[in-house]
Formats: structure tokens, sequence, C-alpha cells
């Protein structure tokens, strides 16, 4: 069968990575550039073996190299109990996708599809358990950020457009979210909402702080509310047990009547869907890291790893990816070293200078971040403006610290004023050509130091 590929690039794709042999070169094609009406299985099949299986190694051991467990990084490895598969409703000639990594062609779960279902069990622990495990609503918003299609702040003039059962469910989860709304706790949220949301919802808040809370499931403010969350979820690169893909079958029955053309009778024939997972006793690193974040209350601040192991434990029993209702996706924790895939030490790789010094940067800046977090109020900003260099992220978060000058007074004001002063001197920002805004904090950052 050929594939849709110029004739330059041959026809042997034997050596090529699974996902770039199962969308760029897919040679499941009929000569009249029809799909078959069987051997689809086959078709499919070819994808599974991983031509470069290094790249997979590869990948997690930079990981591994550049995220370690530290006060700043959580890891938590995971292996399945059954398959795992993402990205199926992505396009694809077989109708069934899948999600590869580009541009190296390999399996992976993205760190934002890891985030959903862990912010989820989260969302679960901290509204419908007796044991939330440390859990609330506000420690959700301030890791997680705000979501406005969490199910519990669905708009009820939508519902309609749902199944009956479904209907029943969000009811049940917006009443346990308004049955707590009294009880969230609006200091940790108020530097939030006041920085991240815009005026029309800093007036709701101020007025009253419960009321707006409760009102969230009825109006955009949600939406309005632009805060990703004090957490970094990282891409996830599974490692499989024979280092190759799966395919698996759905087989409906009654395909007339799923078409709404029939009745669901025994004559008719079965239509077999074969789709591509990721094999059950596979493992899983799950790396996390935890933002700069100055709203993030100091309690739980220190104990965000012991809520973020919680919320993985509920995540494994529901599951990762897609089709977790029938058991796809669920794993247990896994410790390396005690047999199976992850048991396995990756091999090691041959980087560049340009690599090696980028990696040793990164461990730097882990060490230094490690260093921050022992520290607290004005010491932690003063430690924080001095690494700063000349970079946009640097930027923004020296304009983030700014305001933290008129909650201060005395010493420690000076202190802050003094340190904002290197900073901007750093990002260039202290003289010369400077914007009206950037002027007037210079200025106010010199009458603070006793300066003309």
């Amino acid at each position: 069968m050929p594939a849709a590929v110029p004739q330059f690039a041959g026809d042997n794709f034997d050596s090529a990575p699974p996902g770039h042999r199962f969308r760029l070169y897919f040679d499941g094609w009929t000569e009249g550039w029809r799909l078959p009406d069987s051997d689809r299985d086959r078709v499919v099949g070819r994808s599974t073996t991983a031509g470069d299986a290094a790249t997979a190694r590869a990948l997690i051991a930079r990981q591994r190299l550049l995220l370690p467990e530290s006060a700043r990084c959580f890891v938590v490895e995971g292996e399945t109990e059954a398959p795992f598969v993402t990205g199926i409703g992505e396009q694809h000639p077989l109708e069934n996708g899948f999600a590869f990594y580009d541009p190296h062609g390999i399996a992976y779960l993205p760190g934002s599809g890891a985030k959903g279902v862990v912010r989820h069990a989260a969302e679960e622990l901290a509204l419908a358990e007796e044991d939330a495990h440390g859990w609330t609503v506000e420690a959700v918003w301030l890791f997680f950020g705000f979501d406005a299609s969490s199910v519990f702040l669905k708009d009820p003039k939508d519902l309609h457009k749902l199944p009956s059962e479904v209907q029943s469910e969000v009811q049940w989860w917006r009443q346990r979210y308004l049955a707590r709304a009294d009880a969230i706790g609006t200091k940790a949220l108020d530097d939030l909402v006041r920085t991240c949301g815009d005026k029309t919802v800093g007036r709701a808040w101020d007025a009253d702080p419960i009321r707006f809370l409760r009102d969230l499931p009825n109006s955009d403010a949600a939406q309005r509310l632009h805060w990703a969350g004090a957490l970094r979820f990282h891409d996830v690169f599974p490692l499989t047990p024979k280092e190759e893909l799966r395919v698996e079958v759905l087989n409906p029955h009654f395909h007339e009547y799923h078409l709404g053309s029939g009745a669901p009778t025994d004559s008719q024939n079965p239509q077999p869907h074969f789709y591509l997972t990721v094999p059950a006793r596979s493992t899983f690193r799950f790396a996390v890291t935890l933002g700069s974040t100055p709203q993030l209350p100091q309690a739980l601040a220190g104990n965000w790893q012991a809520l973020l192991r919680a919320a993985f434990e509920r995540a494994f029993e529901n599951g990762f990816g897609a089709k977790t209702s029938q058991g796809f996706g669920r794993m247990h924790p896994f410790a390396p070293g005690g047999g199976g895939t992850a048991a396995v030490a990756p091999p090691p790789i041959a980087v560049s200078d340009q690599a090696a010094g980028l990696m040793a940067q990164n461990l730097l800046e882990a060490a230094r971040k490690q260093e921050l977090a022992k520290l607290a109020g004005v010491p932690r900003l003063v430690a924080e403006l001095a690494g700063c260099a000349e970079n946009r992220v640097n930027e923004n978060r020296v304009s983030q610290i700014y305001p933290e000058l008129d909650k201060l007074a005395g010493d420690e004001q000076k202190a802050l004023a003094a340190a904002l002063k290197g900073a901007f001197q750093r990002l260039k920002k202290w003289d010369g050509n400077l914007t009206e805004k950037q002027a007037k904090k210079v200025a106010r950052v010199k009458t603070i130091l006793g300066e003309k």
C-alpha cells in the first residue's frame, strides 16, 4: 500500500518513529487512494514499533537531569494497570487519532492533560470527600488556576442542553460547591483576585467577597480571572515494556442503530475500529514544579508536595487520558528500582558543549530556587530581585514585586527599594529614555532612598 509522500521519500519507513509512521508516512491507502475495507488492524499495527526507541529514553533521561526531585520540584512515577490512550479524537484517515510528541514522533501525555486530571482529582477531594487531605476550593484555585469549565461552575442556563443524568451530576457538584462557598478563605484569594481579575471583577470582589464566590456559577467572572496557577506540569513520556505501542479494537455491533438509520438487531455486522494505545505496565514519570508566586500563603507553600501527592493518588485511581470510564489510563505508584520497566536505567546521552552548559545553567537555577524557597517575606523578595538579569521574564517579576513597596515601612521598605534600584539598573530601566510609568516608579524608589 502506498503512502501519500513524494517519490523521492521512498517507500521504506520501518525506521521511522511511530508518530511519523502513523501520520506523515501513513501507508494504508489502496492504489485508488481509498482506505481498505479489511486488514485495518495490520495498517495500524505498522505504527506500533518505535523505530527510534532511544529518543524516548533520551528525553526521559534529560528530564531526570533537568527536573530532579527537590523542594521546588515534585516527582512521582506511576505504572499503568490498563492501556493508556490520548488524542483519540485527533483527525486521522482511520478516524481514531493519537497524540504524539513532535518533532520526535513518540507517544506522550501533554503536561496540560496531566494538569487537568490532577486538578479534577483535587476538586473531588475538596468538594466530595469527608477527608479532603488538606485540599480546599481556594487551594485548588491557587495551585491550578481558575477554570470556568469546572463542573461546579457550569452556567445553569446551559444545563438544558445536557442529558438528564449529566444535569443531575452537575447540580450535585454545584450544591457541594455552594455548601462550602461561605467557608472559602477569602483572605488567601484577595491578592490573586485583585491582581488577575479585570475592573469589573475587582469591584464585585470588593463589594462582597462571599457573594462574589456564591455567584461564580451564575456569572462569567471565572473567565475574566486570568491565572494559570502556581503549578507547572511538564510533559510526560511513557516507557513501555517492549518499547512499542499496541493496537486495541472498538467493535460496535449495532452500527446502523448508532448512525440513526435502523434498530439494534442481531443481523447487523460488527464494525471494528482499531486504534493505538500505550500498553499496560508502562511507566510514567510526572514532574511538577512550583512557580514563584507571592500570592501563595505560606501554609500552602510549605505543604504543597503533600497536597499534590494526595491528588495524584486520587488521579491514579481515576485514570489519565481517554476512555477512563472503561478503566483505561489507571495507574498505581511505582518505585524505580523495584522491578518493571522503570528499573531499566536510561542509557548515557552524548550532549554537545552548548547543551551541557544549558543543563548546568538550569541546575544552578534550580539550586537558586531551592535557596529562595527557604526564605519568606522581604528577604525573599530582595533575594529574587538580586538574581534578576536582563530578560522579559525577570522584567515581569520585578513589576509584580514593585507594588509591595506600599505595604511596607521603615527599614523593610528601604531594603526593598534598594533591591528594586539594583534590578532596574540591570534591566536598563533606571535612567535614560524611560516611559512615564517607569519614570514614576524610579522617582518613588529614589524618594524612599532619599535620593534626588
